[in-house]
C-alpha cells in the first residue's frame, strides 16, 4: 500500500496499521476511507449494519490459510477432516493421525481476528470448535507461530496463520507448513487452485464512497496489471495467474545483499574478554569538549588528555556535515560514558533524519564498528536479522500485530531481508543496540508514517557488552514472576544461580502480585563496578510494594 499511495499520490500520508477488527471498527465509524483486510466476520458486518453502513467487498490478491508445526514433529500431512477432528477435540494425540503420541496442543486465534474468522467460516463450517484453554489463544499470527516453534512443549503444537505471513512476514526455521489433502501450500497451488483454504485479502470501502475518489482510484489501481504484479513482486498471489511475475530480492537497502545480510565476524576481542565494568570518566562532563554557536558551526574540538579520541571525533563530525562543520542552527551534541565508551549524539530537534550517534573508546579514539560489540568470529548480521523484528527474540519489539490494538507505535511494510553487517544506522545504548529505520524503508513504519527505532539487547554469550538477552516468565506458587535469561545460543549456568535467588525472596513475600526484574550497572566508581538485579513485587506506589537488589556475581543482597 505504501508503494501504490506514493506512485498514486506522492506520499503514504494517512497510512496506518490496525489489527482486523480496529480496522473495520474505524471503517464504519468513518475515519478511515478504505482498509485492506481478511473477509468480515459476523460481528463486524452486524455492527456495520446496525450502525446504517453497507460495505463494498472487493478481492484484491489471494492468500491461503496454512496449518504448521514444529520441525521435529514427523507430521507433514494432514486430512481436511482431520484438521476439523483436532480442533473438533474427536482426535487428541499425534498418534492417530500418525504422528508420535503425544497429546496435541491445538492453538487458535481470538475471536474476531482475521484468521480466526477465516478459519472458522472455510475449515471449520458447521463444525464447532472445541472450547480451549485461555492460553492456547494467541493473540497475534506472530506469537502464535513463536509459540509453535519455541515453546516448551512445541513439537505438539500445532496453529494456523496465512501462507503469507507466515512465509514473508514472520519467518521461522523451527516451522513446517503440512499439506492438506496430500497437496502443500505453495504460490503454485495457490494460484491454480488445488491447494484447498485458498482466501483473498480484500479492500473493504463503504458503499457511499464518493466516486472518483482517491480511496477507490487506489483499489483501481491495485485490480490493475500494474498492481497486481506489484503485489506478485512482493510476494502475493495476484488474482489472475496471467499477473504472476518473480518475487522481487528485497535485497539492497543500505547496499544489502543475500551474504551481507547473513554472514559476518565479530571483531570486538576473544569470547569472554571484556572491558572493565567501572564507566570510564566523561572528558566532556567538566570540561566544554567542542564549541557550537547558534547558527550550528562547530569548532574547538578538543578532548584533554585523549589526542586520539580528539582526532577520531573532529573526524566523524566532518564526515558526518560533509566536511562542513556545520549542523543545522539549534543542534545539540550530548555525550554519555559506558564502561570503556564515549558515545555521542547530535541532536536535531527539526529533523530525526539529522541525528547521528557513534561511539568510541576513549582510551584510544577507536569509533565502533557494529562488528566491534560482538566477539571475535561472532556471526554477528545473522544474530541481529533473525531476531531484530522478531516478536518471538527481541522482547523490546512493539509492533502493532505483537501487541495488544492501541499499545503498539508501528507495524511492519513488507519482508524484513536484513541490514548489512557494515550497516552504521545504529547506536550503543548501554546494554542494547538501537537500530533506526527512517521514514520510508521497505520494513517497518511507525504509527505516524514516520521513523522507527528498534532495540536490541546484547547477549552475555555474544557481546563482551552484553549483560542480559531476555527474561522469561515462570509461576512461583500463584505469582507470575521473570527470570533471567543471559545468553543467545547456549544456557549460562550462572542464571539458575540467579533465577533460584529471586525464587527464594518470592516465596517469602505476601501478595500474588507479577515480579519483574531488571539487570543493570551501576559503574559509576570502582566500588560500585557491578551489574546488579532488582527484583520488585507490585510498583513504588502500592502499599504492598517489596523489592529485592542483588549482586549479579555473588547473588548476595545489597542494601
Amino acid at each position: 500500500m505504501t508503494t501504490a499511495l506514493q506512485l498514486l499520490r506522492g506520499s503514504a500520508d494517512g497510512l496506518v496499521f490496525n489489527k482486523t477488527d480496529q480496522a473495520y471498527q474505524n471503517l464504519i465509524a468513518g475515519d478511515k476511507d478504505v482498509i485492506f483486510v481478511t473477509a468480515p466476520s459476523e460481528d463486524e458486518l452486524a455492527a456495520a449494519q446496525k450502525a446504517g453502513v453497507t460495505l463494498d467487498v472487493i478481492p484484491v490478491v489471494n492468500d491461503a490459510m496454512v496449518f504448521l508445526v514444529n520441525t521435529a514433529n514427523p507430521v507433514s500431512n494432514l486430512t481436511s477432516q482431520q484438521v476439523k477432528d483436532i480442533y473438533s477435540g474427536k482426535i487428541t494425540n499425534w498418534s492417530q493421525v500418525g504422528g508420535s503420541d503425544q497429546p496435541i496442543i491445538a492453538y487458535q486465534r481470538p475471536v474476531n481476528s482475521g484468521s480466526q474468522t477465516l478459519f472458522l467460516q472455510m475449515v471449520m463450517g458447521d463444525t464447532a470448535p472445541m472450547q480451549a484453554p485461555q492460553s492456547n489463544y494467541l493473540g497475534d499470527m506472530g506469537e502464535l507461530i513463536d509459540h509453535v516453534a519455541a515453546y516448551d512443549n512445541a513439537d505438539q503444537s500445532v496453529g494456523y496463520s496465512f501462507f503469507y505471513y507466515a512465509q514473508e512476514m514472520h519467518v521461522s526455521d523451527s516451522v513446517k507448513l503440512v499439506s492438506v489433502d496430500g497437496v502443500a501450500p505453495s504460490p503454485q497451488t495457490i494460484a491454480d487452485g488445488s491447494y484447498p483454504y485458498i482466501t483473498s485479502y480484500f479492500a473493504v470501502m463503504r458503499s457511499d464512497e464518493p466516486a472518483g475518489s482517491q480511496a477507490k482510484q487506489l483499489v483501481d489501481w491495485c485490480l490493475g496489471s500494474e498492481g497486481q504484479q506489484t503485489f506478485s513482486a512482493a510476494s502475493y498471489v495476484p488474482l489472475d495467474p496471467s499477473n504472476v511475475v518473480p518475487s522481487v530480492s528485497g535485497y539492497g537497502y543500505e547496499g544489502s545483499s543475500e551474504e551481507n545480510t547473513t554472514q559476518s565476524s565479530g571483531t570486538g576481542g576473544p569470547v569472554g574478554t571484556v572491558p572493565a565494568w567501572t564507566n570510564v570518566a566523561d572528558p566532556c562532563e567538566h570540561t566544554a569538549c567542542w564549541a557550537i554557536d547558534k547558527q550550528g558551526n562547530i569548532s574547538n574540538i578538543k578532548f584533554p588528555g585523549h589526542a586520539a579520541l580528539a582526532t577520531s571525533v573532529a573526524a566523524w563530525l566532518s564526515d558526518i556535515t560533509s566536511g562542513t562543520l556545520k549542523f543545522n542552527p539549534g543542534t545539540e551534541i550530548m555525550s554519555s560514558t559506558y564502561r570503556d565508551l564515549l558515545t555521542l549524539q547530535v541532536y536535531d530537534e527539526s529533523s530525526s533524519a539529522n541525528s547521528h550517534w557513534a561511539s568510541f573508546r576513549v582510551a584510544d579514539g577507536h569509533q565502533m564498528a557494529l562488528s566491534d560489540f560482538f566477539y571475535d568470529g561472532v556471526n554477528y548480521i545473522d544474530f541481529i536479522n533473525r531476531s531484530l523484528l522478531n516478536e518471538g527474540a527481541n522482547q523490546n519489539l512493539d509492533l502493532c500485530d505483537g501487541v495488544a490494538d492501541g499499545d503498539c507505535n508501528g507495524d511492519r511494510v513488507g519482508p524484513f531481508t536484513g541490514l548489512p553487517s557494515d550497516t552504521t544506522s545504529f547506536a550503543f545504548n548501554q546494554k542494547t543496540l538501537v537500530f533506526f529505520f527512517p521514514a520510508g524503508n521497505p520494513f517497518v513504519m511507525s504509527e505516524d508514517n514516520g521513523s522507527f527505532d528498534v532495540s536490541l539487547n546484547l547477549p552475555v554469550d555474544l557481546s563482551p557488552y552484553g549483560i542480559t538477552w531476555q527474561v522469561s516468565q515462570t509461576q512461583v506458587g500463584a505469582r507470575s514472576v521473570q527470570h533471567v535469561v543471559s545468553n543467545y545460543a547456549s544456557v549460562n549456568p550462572h542464571d539458575a544461580m540467579i533465577n533460584q535467588t529471586i525464587d527464594n525472596w518470592v516465596a517469602k513475600q505476601k501478595g500474588n502480585g507479577a515480579v519483574l526484574v531488571n539487570v543493570s550497572l551501576d559503574g559509576t566508581t570502582a566500588e560500585k563496578s557491578r551489574v546488579f538485579v532488582l527484583v520488585e513485587s507490585g510498583t513504588p506506589s502500592d502499599k504492598d510494594y517489596s523489592a529485592l537488589l542483588f549482586d549479579w556475581n555473588t547473588c548476595k543482597e545489597v542494601n
